[in-house]
C-alpha cells in the first residue's frame, strides 16, 4: 500500500515537471493564460476581478488580458444571453501580489477585494485532477486478479 501511494506521488511529481516545461513555451503559455483567465471569469461572474500570475507570466498576461476579457464577454452573451461588458479585469502588477515562481503556472482571479478567490493554476489543478482519479489510476496501474 505504501508503495502504490509513493508510485502515484512520483506521477504527481512528474506531471508538475511537465507542467513547468510547458509553460516555458510562450507561445503555449499565452494561449493557456488566456483561457485559464475565461474560466476563472466564469467560475467567478463578478464585475471587478484582479488577475494574479507569476512574475515571468506578467508580460504575457498583459498581452492577453483584453482578448481574454472579450473572449469571456462573448461566451456569456452567446450562452447565457447576459451583457457582462462592463466587467473590469485588472492584472496585479504588485510583486506581493504575484504567484511564486515556484507555482507551475497558471492564474488566481480575486474579486470583492480578495474575499472570492479562483485558484486557476496548474498546480492547483494537477491537485484536483489526482483527487478525483485516484481510484480510477490505482485501478489502472494495480490491477486486481
Amino acid at each position: 500500500m505504501i508503495a502504490r501511494d509513493e508510485l502515484l506521488k512520483t506521477l504527481i511529481v512528474e506531471g508538475q515537471s511537465q507542467l513547468r516545461n510547458y509553460t516555458t513555451a510562450d507561445d503555449k503559455n499565452k494561449v493557456l493564460l488566456r483561457d485559464l483567465i475565461v474560466q476563472g471569469l466564469i467560475k467567478l461572474f463578478e464585475t471587478e476581478v484582479v488577475v494574479a500570475v507569476r512574475a515571468k507570466d506578467v508580460r504575457l498576461a498583459e498581452a492577453v488580458l483584453k482578448e481574454a476579457t472579450d473572449k469571456y464577454i462573448a461566451i456569456m452573451k452567446k450562452e447565457a444571453n447576459l451583457d457582462v461588458s462592463k466587467v473590469k479585469v485588472t492584472l496585479n502588477k504588485v510583486t506581493d501580489g504575484m504567484l511564486p515562481d515556484s507555482k507551475g503556472g497558471g492564474v488566481v482571479l480575486h474579486a470583492k477585494q480578495g474575499k472570492i478567490v479562483c485558484d486557476n493554476t496548474l498546480d492547483t489543478r494537477l491537485d484536483q485532477i489526482y483527487y478525483d482519479l485516484k481510484p480510477t489510476v490505482r485501478k489502472m496501474l494495480f490491477p486486481t486478479p
